[in-house]
């Protein structure tokens, strides 16, 4: 029988065993991808999620044009905008420690997090509004919520129906999912 201390001390171990390969993996891919590719892969991302949006929306072919070009500006604005810079790492030593938090670093990165939050926020509402214009309000408020449909069968990776009867993570009528205000259902469609 495991000591109960053992364990927890063993779960403790192995999850951040786990977080220093994932780390370790997401900064060797990151210098084998350049820039190109990364840009490369981002289009087709965008593409990829403007189509599906446009599909489950059930635009016209007019609405689906003007979609289409002003969602794609939108998603391009703003992954630029949440593209992380250089700061971040510029401080760091050359054996890859983090560099002591102060009152003025601190100060600093809150201060340029909360910045990139309200442009995030303003290129939202500038697209909200052209969007509105041009499909409607319901769906440009579907579109700028869009969060991709998990599994709703409960045919899971985890196994049976899940915590919560296998309804996605809002665990609601329809499944739910986080975001929406009210009984606006986020962003299912």
């Amino acid at each position: 029988m495991i000591n109960n201390k053992n364990y927890r001390h063993m779960k403790k171990m192995l999850f951040a065993a786990v977080i220093v390969a994932v780390a370790g993996m997401q900064s060797a891919l990151a210098q084998e991808m350049d820039e190109s590719k990364m840009q490369e892969m981002m289009t087709k991302f965008i593409t990829a999620q403007t189509e599906e949006i446009a599909r489950r929306l059930q635009l016209t072919d007019e609405q689906t044009t003007d979609f289409k070009t002003l969602y794609t500006e939108y998603k391009t604005k703003e992954m630029a905008l949440m593209k992380p810079g250089n700061g971040a790492k510029a401080g760091k030593k050359a054996r890859g420690e983090r560099p002591k938090m102060t009152d003025a670093r601190a100060d600093s990165l809150m201060k340029a997090s909360i910045e990139k939050e309200e442009s995030r926020l303003s290129l939202k509402k500038e697209y909200y509004s052209k969007l509105k214009d041009k499909i409607g309000a319901a769906k440009a408020y579907q579109a700028l919520n869009y969060r991709p449909r998990m599994n709703r069968q409960g045919n899971n990776n985890f196994g049976g129906r899940g915590g919560n009867g296998g309804r996605g993570f809002g665990g609601g009528q329809r499944g739910g999912s986080f975001g929406g205000p009210g009984n606006m259902g986020g962003g299912d469609f």
